[in-house]
């Protein structure tokens, strides 16, 4: 597990004389490495999770630590630790105050501590816990891909979850512009990671496949939401703003069921980012669960072949739109004088094709169940070009499946 700002405090409190001066409201956040700072102008080189110590050296007035803060705050540090007694005498209330007021944590130090032994200290146990990191992130990827073979997944998991709790999985996609470095890709990713363990207190966050996962344990419901606008909002101050598209997977129980959760968030993720949607949660995506869950795409291709295959084949020969008069027909209710209307075309001619596409499809597509099995092939035929090009938003979402999804 990620070493916490707490678990530093806690084992060297006494060790280096530690003084929790503010923010001590937000003392679990992991720690990704200790820098010493002198100046803020570093931080854009942050990752996310750093803890800063300072001495001071460079100060100019009194209140230089809320200048300090000020540039460091959108960078999610994870505390300032003032090394003082010699360029910092003593802190004034109004630092204090301004500390407690954006949740940041200030710790001092007296000038006595040798800071080469503090940082080589933290740094060693920053690298121990990221190990740990490393084995359950690994532990989970084998939950969701082998989820049958517990024995090489569920001893790791039990080390840091409850693994007969509750588990939930949020997906999301990042839009980096174009010719964005891998190094600012990686930096953003760590940025919220970091963010969200302000936010949650027992959570797993690694990349796989085109996803970035946020597993969570036992955690509330609503704690999840919670994070979630923690990443939309993160996201809208990235400079420039960072497009995200996000699936909220539903919760199970127990670490074996892990992986119903991930196909869920994927599910959703994908449908997140095919419609260029924000936010979109696994139980409220109706038909589409269907659709976005499917593993084998050649299955949609042969289920859509089937419906309206002969009917691609009847206008490619023809240069005909029987295809384009069925899609009318389903959408406003067989309605030839509607269908007429939409379609700029005589209500005689719209007779005429619909003869055409009953003769060709062998039904008369009066029945309840033939007109939704012909509605799915519309939303499959829809994904399955969008994919084929992929995903080109520019365009929105093609007028071809029966529903909008703005």
């Amino acid at each position: 597990m990620a070493i916490l700002l707490s678990d530093l405090i806690s084992a060297t409190q006494n060790q280096y004389r530690l003084e929790v001066l503010a923010g001590g409201d937000q003392l679990s956040v992991p720690v990704s490495w200790v820098h010493l700072v002198e100046d803020a102008a570093v931080a854009p080189y942050f990752w996310g999770g750093e803890l800063v110590i300072t001495t001071g050296v460079s100060q100019s007035g009194e209140d230089w630590l809320i200048t300090l803060a000020q540039g460091l705050l959108d960078w999610q540090v994870s505390g300032i630790i003032v090394n003082s007694g010699r360029y910092i005498q003593e802190i004034s209330p109004a630092v204090i105050a301004f500390y407690n007021e954006h949740h940041l944590p200030l710790i001092t130090m007296p000038w006595e501590i040798h800071l080469s032994e503090v940082i080589k200290d933290y740094c060693m146990r920053i690298v121990m816990g990221g190990q740990n990191d490393a084995a359950i992130a690994r532990a989970i990827l084998q939950a969701i891909e082998s989820p049958t073979q517990e024995d090489s997944y569920l001893p790791a998991l039990s080390s840091y979850y409850n693994t007969e709790g509750t588990f939930q999985t949020i997906a999301f996609r990042l839009d980096f512009p174009e010719g964005t470095e891998v190094n600012r890709r990686l930096q953003a990713a760590d940025i919220l990671r970091t963010l969200l363990g302000r936010t949650v207190e027992k959570f797993s966050f690694l990349r796989h496949e085109k996803f970035y996962l946020l597993v969570l344990n036992d955690a509330p419901k609503a704690l999840a939401e919670e994070a979630v606008q923690q990443i939309i909002q993160r996201c809208a101050r990235h400079t420039p703003p960072l497009p995200v598209h996000i699936g909220i997977g539903t919760q199970v129980a127990g670490a074996r069921n892990m992986v119903h959760s991930y196909r869920r968030a994927r599910a959703a993720g994908r449908m997140a980012d095919y419609f260029n949607l924000r936010l979109v949660r696994y139980r409220e995506m109706g038909i589409y669960q269907l659709l976005f869950t499917a593993e084998d795409p050649d299955v949609l291709g042969e289920y859509c072949q089937d419906c309206l295959g002969v009917l691609e084949e009847y206008d490619r020969r023809h240069d005909g739109c029987l295809v384009e008069t069925l899609y009318y027909d389903l959408l406003l209710g067989g309605s030839i004088k509607e269908m007429a209307a939409a379609m700029y075309t005589h209500r005689n001619t719209v007779n005429y094709r619909m003869r055409k596409v009953r003769s060709l499809l062998g039904t008369d597509l009066n029945d309840a169940d033939e007109r939704t099995r012909y509605r799915m092939a519309f939303y499959i035929k829809d994904i399955l070009e969008k994919q084929a090009k992929k995903y080109e938003r520019k365009e929105g979402p093609s007028l071809r499946g029966p529903h909008s999804h703005e």
